[in-house]
């Protein structure tokens, strides 16, 4: 029974070892940050001058 045990809890070890390798992130991913910005009359652009939407005092809308 000890070595049931034993062989199972080696072979579990020995396979999430394994599954980690194959599925780990292998490069780490640069996360690029968008900047927008909101002119007088509430109008959010993005760096493209792209209108995302508006702001009131109220609700926010996209």
């Amino acid at each position: 029974m000890k070595k049931t045990r034993f062989l199972f809890s080696l072979m579990l070890m020995a396979l999430t070892v394994f599954t980690g390798n194959v599925f780990g992130q292998s490069k780490t991913e640069k996360v690029q940050v968008e900047k927008i910005s909101i002119n007088k009359k509430g109008e959010i652009h993005d760096h493209g001058w792209n209108k995302l939407g508006y702001i009131t005092k109220d609700i926010s809308f996209r």
